[in-house]
């Protein structure tokens, strides 16, 4: 079962794997749990080709929550044992199901609020939780610029994915209501999501390295969110493939960050 939690977490939700190798022992496996649920939930929009199946596959995971039985699924025996552990309600783990949700019809968002709302349910609630797990105390601002760079970091690099499965996360307020996608516009609309990400990653500089080292682990994906950047704004955007950060750079990231707190 171990084993299983780490294989889902370390291919679906990689940034936040390393990261939770990085914890304190004692929460390493929660944060493990954590990450592979986040996973395997929000790799549904990506696999499904229709909004329905979508909204099937979501309802099970609410289901196992809602029931506290898992379906003898070993990420949701994981994720319903940490909840047990860390006191953690059905309400907290609720918000990334409905934002993912809310992401399967292949329109996009309306405006650059609608997105705001999905990034903050699904990496505000991934970031208050992991640092739940840690027990770290942390201002609430904090986890919501972290949510918002992180999550506009990341989207941006899943643009050519996403476009190639019929989905667009870029806000259409955004782009031209044409109905063929101007790739100058996006490009642009892009660029102006990078440097909102930017802004938020600054807002989390000092805080993050005033945290003790102990207690980073939560949010060290934040370290990432300059190298997601770089890659999206230099890849063609032709291509098809979901982009990844060269592996022993992400790696080198996230432990000068663990030690440093510099992001």
């Amino acid at each position: 079962g171990d084993d299983i939690v780490r294989i889902a977490a370390r291919a679906h939700e990689r940034d936040r794997y390393l990261a939770a190798r990085r914890a304190p022992k004692a929460a390493r496996n929660d944060l493990i749990a954590l990450a592979a649920f986040a996973g395997e939930i929000g790799r549904i929009p990506a696999f499904v080709t229709e909004p329905m199946m979508g909204r099937i596959r979501l309802q099970w995971w609410r289901e196992r929550l809602e029931s506290g039985t898992s379906g003898g699924h070993p990420v949701a025996d994981a994720i319903l044992a940490t909840m047990a552990r860390h006191k953690l309600s059905v309400e907290q783990l609720m918000p990334p199901i409905e934002a993912h949700e809310d992401s399967l019809p292949t329109r996009p968002f309306a405006d650059d609020a609608a997105l705001l709302h999905y990034l903050d349910r699904i990496d505000g609630t991934l970031f208050d939780i992991a640092a739940r797990i840690v027990g770290v105390r942390i201002d609430q601002s904090f986890i919501e610029n972290a949510a918002r760079a992180y999550g506009f970091s990341r989207l941006l690099l899943e643009v050519p994915a996403t476009r190639a499965h019929g989905r667009l996360l870029v806000p259409v307020s955004r782009l031209a209501d044409q109905p063929l996608i101007d790739e100058q516009q996006l490009r642009i609309a892009a660029a102006d999501l990078a440097t909102l990400a930017r802004s938020h990653l600054q807002v989390c500089v000092d805080a993050m390295q005033q945290l003790p080292r102990s207690s980073r682990a939560p949010f060290l994906p934040l370290a990432l969110v300059h190298p997601h950047l770089q890659l999206s704004t230099s890849a063609q955007r032709s291509t098809a493939a979901a982009l990844e950060v060269n592996p022993l750079r992400r790696v080198w990231r996230l432990l000068h960050c663990s030690w440093t707190g510099r992001l």
